[in-house]
């Protein structure tokens, strides 16, 4: 279990940077929580040193980016979160893209999930995500700026994870999808981005307690798991479902928000990209649903065994996990 010091340090240096003013200010939360966040890699894999001296590198060149951008842009007046040339725009966002793990600097981000524990990649994928992305939401960055590279990593996440059967490279690959999904809905709905975020740090929490639960590596390893947990199983096969956004689970819900927004803005060539992308997140999430049920089933079960679940206990687990979040999610509606 880490050190109470560290996870305290990591939650202010992202409330430091969520209430920042100046670039400056928001260049030290980010430092800070740069810092934090480094130890917690140290005990998570035999390559761990590796995977922190690549992390530290390519945190530090995101952070260097947006401590240069922020200084050129306001050569003459304070930092303040405004930019008034495309080019300082422009190596913001590449900024922010590094510090993210999104197109074009991506290729960091599935490398260093395999090497690390479940327990950090799901820090890495939800908590360290909040204090880059509530900078993207509060700068003025161009719209079609920000929607292109939404769509590009959008596209290339979904893409990314069809042939992967290592899970953390699959989550780091599905990561990438959902974050181009919330930047390119952050300049058209700030509150919309909001909802997103948070619903996705919640599913993919789900996701990860399950896999680091059933010690789960490879996607092959699923033929292998022990038939006495239908529980862990439902809810595996319930939450990838969500992530993918099948409807009527509630991952389906800031999806079909966002194609909506898209769509009273006439962006419906871009609602198009981002619905295909979402099509090819939900086969590689099915392959998950395959491995773990399907093949399950078929190949451990003896004749005369059958699953420990009933169909009230199934029923129980699929209102608990679609009635009743679903309704909580449109009730503020």
């Amino acid at each position: 279990m880490p050190n109470l010091t560290i996870l305290g340090l990591l939650f202010f240096s992202t409330v430091v940077v969520m209430t920042s003013t100046s670039w400056f200010t928001a260049w030290i939360g980010l430092e800070m929580n740069l810092m934090a966040f480094t130890p917690l890699i140290v005990n998570s894999s035999k390559t761990s040193s590796e995977v922190m001296i690549k992390y530290f590198l390519i945190q530090v060149m995101g952070s260097l980016t947006l401590l240069l951008s922020g200084v050129l842009a306001q050569q003459d007046s304070p930092m303040t979160l405004t930019f008034f040339h495309s080019l300082w725009s422009m190596m913001l966002m590449l900024a922010f893209t590094t510090k993210l793990g999104m197109f074009p600097i991506y290729f960091w981000f599935p490398a260093l999930a395999e090497g690390l524990s479940w327990f950090s990649l799901g820090l890495l994928m939800t908590w360290q995500k909040l204090a880059p992305l509530s900078l993207l939401i509060m700068s003025p960055l161009k719209t079609y700026l920000m929607i292109s590279f939404g769509l590009a990593s959008a596209v290339l996440g979904a893409i990314g994870g069809l042939n992967q059967l290592m899970l953390r490279k699959l989550m780091a690959y599905s990561s990438i999808t959902h974050l181009g999904w919330i930047t390119s809905l952050a300049p058209l709905s700030s509150q919309g981005a909001i909802f997103y975020i948070s619903t996705y740090i919640l599913l993919t929490t789900t996701m990860v307690i399950l896999f680091s639960s059933l010690n789960m590596i490879h996607l092959l390893q699923s033929n292998m798991m022990s038939t006495t947990t239908p529980l862990s199983l439902t809810l595996i096969f319930i939450t990838t479902l969500s992530l993918g956004g099948m409807p009527p689970f509630t991952g389906f819900i800031p999806k079909w928000l966002t194609l909506q927004v898209f769509s009273l803005e006439n962006l419906h060539a871009s609602a198009l990209i981002l619905a295909w992308s979402s099509v090819f997140t939900l086969f590689f999430y099915m392959r998950i649903n395959y491995a773990l049920l399907m093949t399950n089933l078929h190949l451990q079960l003896p004749p005369q065994m059958s699953l420990n679940i009933t169909p009230w206990k199934s029923s129980l687990i699929l209102t608990s996990n679609i009635t009743l979040p679903l309704m909580t999610l449109l009730t503020p509606m």
